[in-house]
This record gives C-alpha cells, sequence and structure tokens, in this order.
C-alpha cells in the first residue's frame, strides 16, 4: 500500500504529532531527563513506524512538505526579532568568551565529520552535516541546511544531519548531567536559582515585555512577521543571483529581522511583546521540526553504512 499526504493533511499529522509527543514528553521521565524535544517524541517516532512498515512492505507513505519552509523561516524571523543588540552588550566579556569557544568547538566538530566521511568514503557534505550544523546547531540548523547541501549533490544530507543532531542530544544529556553533577560536588558550587530582581538591574526598554495574547495583537505581530519573510526571501535570492551566496531561506529573513529590531529598539515605532513573538516562533518551530522529523528516511542511513562497509 501507499499513502501520499497532500500538504494541508501533512500539516494536520504534523500537528497531531505535536500534541502526542507533549503528552507523552509530560507523562515519560526519562525524555525530561534526557531534554528530549516534543517535536522528535512525536516526528522521530512517526519516522521510526514509517521505516518498519516500509522494511516490511506493508505500507510506504509519500509526504507533502510544502508547509516547513514557510513555518521554518516563521520561527526564525521570531528569533531575529528577539536579537536586540542592547541585550548583547549587557553580556560583556563572559558572552565574547562563549562565542569564540563556540567557534572554536565548531571547527573541531566540522574537521572531525569531513574527516571521517573522507576516510568512509562518503561525500564531505554530510561530515559537514553532521558536525557543527547538527552538533551545535540543533535540529532547526540540520533541517535548515540539510536541503541546501542535498542540493549541492549530498543525497542523504537531511537525514545525516538530523540523525546526527538526535544522537548529540541523547548523548550529551546521558554524560552531561553526571558530569555537571560532579563538577558542582567536586568544585562545591552552590546552585542558586535565578532572582526575578535581575531584572530590576535591566533598563525599561532592555526588560522583556508581556502583554495578554489576543486576536488583535496575534494579527499585528503576523503583519510584521509575515512581510519580513517575505523581504528575507528576496534578499536571499539577491544574494544567490547576483553574487552566487548561496544560503538557507531563512537567513534573510533573520537578518531583516535583527535590523528591524534594533531599529524599532531606537525610534519606537510599534510595539513587538517578547511573550507574543516567543508563542508564535515555538508553535512554528513545533510544527517545523515535527515536519521535518517525520520526513526522515532513515533507510538512507543504511545505504551510506553498506557504503561505508
Amino acid at each position: 500500500m501507499h499513502f501520499s499526504l497532500d500538504a494541508v493533511t501533512t500539516t494536520a499529522l504534523a500537528l497531531l504529532l505535536l500534541v502526542i509527543g507533549a503528552g507523552l514528553k509530560h507523562r515519560i521521565n526519562w525524555l525530561k531527563r534526557l531534554c528530549v524535544p516534543t517535536p522528535v517524541v512525536g516526528g522521530f517516532g512517526f519516522a521510526l513506524l514509517a521505516w518498519l512498515l516500509r522494511d516490511l512492505g506493508i505500507v510506504t507513505f509519500e509526504l507533502d512538505t510544502a508547509m516547513q519552509s514557510p513555518l521554518m523561516i516563521a520561527f526564525f524571523t521570531t528569533v531575529g526579532l528577539g536579537g536586540s543588540l542592547a541585550l548583547l552588550k549587557k553580556g560583556g566579556k563572559a558572552l565574547g568568551v562563549y562565542l569564540v569557544a563556540c567557534w572554536l568547538l565548531a571547527l573541531m566538530q566540522n574537521g572531525v565529520g569531513i574527516g571521517m566521511a573522507s576516510l568512509l568514503g562518503l561525500d564531505p557534505l554530510i561530515g559537514l552535516m553532521a558536525g557543527a550544523t547538527s552538533l551545535e546547531g540543533g535540529f532547526g540548523a540540520a533541517a535548515a541546511f540539510g536541503p541546501e547541501a542535498e542540493a549541492l549533490g549530498a543525497q542523504g544530507a537531511t537525514t545525516a544531519a538530523i540523525a546526527s543532531a538526535t544522537f548529540g542530544m541523547i548523548i550529551g544529556g546521558v554524560i552531561g548531567a553526571p558530569i555537571a553533577r560532579w563538577i558542582i560536588d567536586r568544585r562545591q558550587i552552590p546552585v542558586v536559582a535565578e532572582d526575578v530582581h535581575d531584572l530590576e538591574e535591566l533598563s525599561a526598554e532592555e526588560r522583556p515585555t508581556v502583554v495578554r495574547i489576543d486576536g488583535p495583537m496575534l494579527l499585528r505581530m503576523l503583519a510584521i512577521i509575515v512581510p519580513i519573510m517575505v523581504l528575507g526571501v528576496w534578499l536571499k535570492q539577491s544574494l544567490s543571483m547576483y553574487l552566487g551566496v548561496i544560503l538557507p531561506s531563512y537567513v534573510g529573513a533573520m537578518f531583516v529581522a535583527i535590523v528591524l529590531r534594533n531599529l524599532n529598539d531606537r525610534f519606537g515605532w510599534f510595539s513587538m511583546p517578547d511573550n507574543a513573538l516567543s508563542s508564535i516562533g515555538d508553535v512554528a518551530l513545533g510544527a517545523f521540526l515535527t515536519m521535518a522529523m517525520m520526513n526522515l528516511k532513515i533507510w538512507q542511513l543504511q545505504e551510506m553504512g553498506g557504503r561505508c562497509l
């Protein structure tokens, strides 16, 4: 049997799996301890089921993920709208040190990934996707950059990237908590809950804004987010056409959003409540990642393994 789902049905299934994933995570304690993202629970579960049914010759699925890209761009647009330079300056020297450490880690991850892929006879882009793209960038970057690598000829890059992000999340959760506990105990570091009074040290412009979310508020936020998405896609296409720079579709929108956010901080054109941005971003990210996970072709990893052997 073969089921071909259109874009609306695929999106509906993704939302249903997202809700199921949230319910399972709420009830299964080890999913909480390993910090498994909700979209992974439902989406990856469906991908495993589809793989099993395909291998048994029972049924195959064909999903129309046309809504995946708009949802991804919407999420990263909300990330850009939260990118206030005034708040970044508050990080000071510690933020700079952390940034340099992340750069060095990304270079190491990419070097190991590309080296191992070359040794195994795989496309070096597969190693790049399994490096910093997924291990440091997480599921969002893996699902965003994977199709770009596949467009350059690296078959199965998206599957490899998301699988790498999944294994990295699991291994990080398994070894991270014990190591953190050992460091805390060894150095006798006091664990103190965040002080809510820290917010009082921020200026009025720097404090997170929280308002009641209703229909008119969501309409105003969408009237800001969607045009930014369009401008971002135009920017991405222009860079590709005139400069030959290939970037994921969300980068342009995120760049436009960052510029607009900081201009708005300076001139105060309109209100962008942080909780409204966060809510829209969470829904977009959840649906986007669930759709990316459920469309994983896990059998491509089998094929890669066979070529390595």
